[in-house]
């Protein structure tokens, strides 16, 4: 299962070949930096959330990697 993260990291990457331009390459370092930093306020968010704690738990059980599945 693709998380939403690295789905939209994928089509980033995609975009090059589609239309065969550098330019979506040299954006992606930066994508890939916001994703970074916003990863963990999303989770913190999540979890403290009163009324979505307790599925985000169920779904972190479900899909344990946030961006490359069995690694991170």
């Amino acid at each position: 299962m693709i998380s939403l993260h690295s789905g939209n990291l994928i089509t980033g990457a995609s975009f090059a070949p589609v239309f065969w331009s550098y330019i979506p390459l040299y954006i992606l370092p930066i994508t890939i930096a916001g994703h970074a930093l916003k990863m963990p306020i999303e989770e913190r968010m999540l979890i403290e959330d009163p009324d979505l704690g307790r599925e985000y738990k169920l779904y972190k059980l479900r899909v344990p990697c946030r961006i490359i599945p069995y690694i991170w």
